[in-house]
């Protein structure tokens, strides 16, 4: 499967965070090609990564494709030169002085393509730090260096550009001394100005606490984050790590815990942080963010992921947001953050059980993305293919890990590189041991192959055949045998068996299962079989162990930057079409959809497919398509009949459009479930339609893909008139009663009873036509009364008093508003407000000062609108024949004659060095679309 490199359309819908966090939360509607999972362990076919755990990705910088990852593996790291297809274990000889088990696996590259990968271990409190040069992945790549520094716990490594001078990269480690018990642990820095050759010790320590990580800023400035008793701490280098400022309280509040959740259960999860900066030169350049974990409302098992960011060098931070968007009480850990370098994109990912309620134990993977420099995050996306379990990790043959302390993405020109450990494998299988001292003739059955076990000291006519390692005890021949005759069974599950004595006369037998067992082999009751590193641990059965997974995501990569706006013509011939306007400065893009009329004399519905007649409301669906609700002009005052929401292509305006059939088009049609008329229509966060039934007073929900009906969410006649509809950010349904005073709220798709009336949330002392959430997570209702119209703000879900007035903003006299006119948050961050009059067009409302501070736009007869990016197309590199895909038959041919020709094009430099020669041509090779330079599909 191929993925796009540009960033998807998005729209903006405005939502809060949570009770006691007054922050921006705002989600994208947004399509995201996630593709299927690549089983890294099945691709770089080695044992070795069995039970990976502590997982990091990293891109290289000037070669898209190039990906490393590195994971609690030894000293194995592993490498994919085609974006992620295919991997290949690299076997990296350390040091000899680094000695046991390595653990917290770290990876960096520098600007100039340089790879340094840190592994070390606990017991000899030394890491290794190897140097990779950019392009030693092509060949055999072998360390140019691998130097030795001290360290005792939760190393991580950090390259870039050296203080005033870009020119020179730096390499940096931070880490945990020995010195106490977690948060009592002093936390200091390495640095080295040889490209890792020498590290030395900062001048002092930053703090004390656990779990650092330093990034560089463009400038050269370091930042650690870490964890410490008293929050979230920040400290700043300017010299290069020899010197660092004070703390900085990225958030005081945070409190430091190592808790147990079922999906979780022996290694427990904990707070982090996770820091990063954006160095890439875009308008959010310079800031700072760092990703956590904190204690959620909803149970004993709910942990949320927030973030907080700053904008002045760590000076201050913003409130906290949290990331998440479910309202289950769900277990969300061990998160990761990256900066996409090129764009300022945010990209952050966690395990999540919100998908095995309540029980909280299955997790799978999930992203969000913000392109507003962490104002604003898109909605939840889950990656992986199926859900992880390891609340049975007590029966694995392996150490106490579980998924550990941390996943990993990687971020580049707008495509998500997300890896993680995971017990859900496309190749099932399992590694295993179990150990006890055998009876004389006891019996043990696997997949139906019966053991007989023969003590060595009482068997008769033993042979000896071998010895183990200490030479010591003689393998039997009879149990050499069955071992054998194990190997050779014609039982698909079992495809491997060893068996080692150790001094204890004590068996231990190690087996691999493949196949459709996924490793459930059972023992018999002949005895408990303890596993041989816990004794004390019995093994009822063996499962899956945990192997690395990957997968390549698009993300959004610019903010909304266009405007769609119903214009609302005359009544009753031509009700309306779709405008099209710049987002930002309000300038006249295009028709987007056109108008026609089922009557005459305009009559052109039949020779303009999926022409809007009357627009009442729309949106963008979780497909990225536009949804669009409408009233057939030849329907006024009869039983509507026809399509009643239509789906276009979200970027083009196509109505099942030739290049990209569209079966479901006519999406949702008029009868379908009852549906008499439509007052408004939203997206729930179960990614299904809502539509208010504007006459018979319910919510029908239909399914966001196919658009068929699924059943009658709020009943018929519980709302006089419903209107606008919307989801708040407790997961809840508000609707406005349209031209009345309230506005209801109804228990959410995920909550205990769906669908059932919570009461009125609001009431106004006007009628309200409009509402939307702001940024601060409260309720904007539009209202009016006798010819005076404004806008009240009312306490959210989450607010000390919810559905309280607390203020109110008066529109400018002749301002005429109705349920039809529009009120939403733009990119901008002020309130739009469609009002139609002299003045017709959309104003501004700055809601902290609660001025207007002018018109976005001048449109005749505005109605409501939404606010959407458009995808912005990026040249594919090594693309010269603009085909889409890179590849030997047409672009290596185009460059080869350019070379040949002595071009001087600078197209036809892909290596920045200043002329076109073969070297370019080696380079075009890693820009393949397809593995190995196959002909595009």
């Amino acid at each position: 499967m191929k993925y796009p490199l540009h960033s998807v359309l998005c729209i903006v819908i405005v939502m809060s965070v949570n009770a006691m966090q007054d922050a921006v939360r705002i989600v994208y509607a947004q399509t995201v090609s996630v593709g299927k999972d690549v089983n890294i362990s099945e691709s770089a076919q080695d044992d070795n990564i069995d039970q990976a755990s502590e997982v990091i990705i990293e891109v290289n910088p000037l070669n898209p494709k190039h990906l490393v990852v590195k994971a609690n593996t030894e000293h194995f790291l592993y490498s994919s030169l085609d974006g992620g297809y295919s991997w290949r274990s690299v076997d990296v000889q350390i040091p000899s002085q680094v000695t046991g088990f390595l653990t917290d696996p770290s990876l960096a590259f520098d600007d100039e393509g340089t790879l340094y990968a840190a592994m070390g271990s606990t017991s000899s409190k030394q890491v290794a730090v190897c140097r990779f040069e950019n392009g030693a992945f092509e060949h055999d790549p072998v360390p140019s260096t691998c130097s030795v520094t001290p360290a005792a716990d939760k190393w991580h490594i950090g390259a870039g550009p050296a203080p005033g001078d870009p020119m020179t990269q730096n390499v940096y480690m931070a880490y945990a001394a020995e010195g106490g018990f977690l948060l009592t642990r002093p936390i200091h820095v390495s640095y080295s100005y040889d490209r890792g050759e020498i590290f030395q010790q900062s001048n002092q320590k930053l703090g004390d606490g656990q779990f650092p990580r330093p990034v560089v800023a463009a400038n050269g400035d370091v930042y650690v984050a870490w964890m410490s008793s008293d929050g979230i701490r920040v400290a700043r280098s300017t010299d290069g790590g020899q010197n660092f400022g004070p703390e900085l309280a990225a958030d005081p509040n945070a409190t430091y815990f190592i808790a147990s959740v079922p999906a979780q259960p022996e290694r427990n999860i904990y707070t982090g942080p996770v820091i990063d900066v954006d160095r890439g030169g875009g308008p959010y350049s310079g800031s700072i963010y760092v990703v956590y974990v904190v204690k959620g409302p909803l149970g004993t098992y709910d942990y949320d992921i927030f973030l907080v960011r700053s904008g002045d060098n760590g000076q201050t931070w913003t409130p906290p947001i949290r990331l998440n968007d479910d309202n289950v009480g769900a277990t969300q850990f061990l998160p990761w953050l990256d900066v996409d370098q090129k764009t300022g994109t945010v990209s952050v990912v966690w395990y999540d059980t919100r998908g095995d309620q309540p029980d909280n134990v299955k997790v799978r993977t999930y992203l969000t993305t913000s392109v507003d420099g962490g104002r604003t995050f898109s909605p939840n996306i889950a990656i992986a293919d199926a859900e992880s379990d390891e609340s049975n990790h007590g029966t694995h043959l392996t150490s106490k890990s579980d998924y550990a302390e941390y996943i990993g993405v990687a971020v580049d020109g707008c495509v998500a590189h997300v890896v993680w450990s995971d017990n859900h494998m496309t190749r099932a299988r399992a590694d295993g041991f179990f150990s006890r001292n055998p009876v004389h003739n006891e019996t043990l059955t696997l997949n139906g192959v019966v053991w007989t076990f023969v003590n060595q000291k009482n068997a008769p006519n033993q042979t000896e055949i071998g010895v183990n390692q200490d030479k010591r005890l003689a393998i039997s021949e009879t149990l050499a045998n069955l071992v054998q005759d194990l190997r050779a069974s014609t039982n698909p599950d079992i495809n491997e068996a060893d068996y080692t004595f150790n001094s204890g006369n004590v068996l231990s037998i190690q087996a691999k299962v493949a196949g459709p067992a996924g490793g459930n082999f059972t023992l018999d009751a002949s005895g408990n079989y303890s596993n041989f590193k816990n004794a004390d641990r019995i093994i009822p059965r063996l499962i899956t162990s945990l192997n690395l997974k990957t997968d390549q995501v698009p993300v959004p990569c610019t903010p909304g930057d266009q405007l769609l706006v119903i214009n609302r013509l005359g009544f009753p011939l031509g009700a309306g079409s779709i405008l099209r306007y710049d987002g930002r400065s309000g300038v006249f893009i295009d028709e987007f959809i056109p108008n026609c009329s089922s009557v005459e004399p305009l009559g052109q519905c039949d020779s303009i497919p999926g022409a809007a007649e009357n627009p009442v409301d729309m949106t963008y669906g979780p497909d990225q398509k536009l949804y669009v609700a409408d009233a057939p002009i030849g329907s006024f005052g009869f039983a509507p009949t026809g399509i009643a929401v239509k789906r276009y292509n979200g970027t083009t305006g196509k109505y099942n459009d030739f290049n990209d059939p569209d079966p479901n088009a006519a999406f949702v049609n008029y009868g379908e479930g009852g549906l008499e008329s439509i007052g408004g229509l939203v997206f729930g966060p179960d990614s299904n339609l809502y539509v208010s039934d504007y006459l018979t007073g319910g919510i029908l929900r239909y399914h966001g893909q196919t658009g068929a009906f699924i059943d009658t969410f709020v009943s018929e006649n519980t709302l006089r008139s419903p209107g606008k509809t919307l989801f708040g950010p407790d997961g809840n349904l508000y609707v406005v009663n349209c031209g009345g005073t309230e506005v209801s709220r109804f228990q959410g798709p995920f909550n205990i009873n769906p669908g059932a009336d919570m009461g009125v949330f609001v009431a106004a002392s006007a009628e309200i036509y409009n509402s939307v959430f702001g940024p601060d997570g409260q309720l904007y209702v539009s209202v009016g009364n006798s010819n005076t119209y404004a806008v009240h703000r009312y306490q959210g879900p989450f607010d000390i008093n919810p559905g309280q007035f607390v203020d109110a903003t008066e529109l400018p006299d002749g301002a005429v508003l109705s349920c039809t006119r529009g009120l939403a948050f733009g990119p901008d961050g002020f309130l739009h407000i469609s009002r139609s009059d002299a003045f017709s067009g959309i104003l501004r409302l700055d809601t902290e000062t609660n001025t207007i501070i002018g018109r976005h736009s001048t449109i005749p007869a505005p109605g409501k609108f939404v606010y959407s990016s458009v995808p912005e197309v990026r040249e594919l590199p090594g693309d010269f024949d603009r085909d889409g895909c890179v590849d030997r038959v047409g672009d290596m041919s185009i460059l080869l004659n350019a070379i040949r020709a002595a071009s001087t094009d600078d197209r036809f430099d892909l290596n920045g060095d200043g002329i076109v020669n073969i070297a370019d041509a080696r380079k075009l090779t890693l820009l393949f679309s397809e593995p190995r330079g196959a002909v595009c599909p």
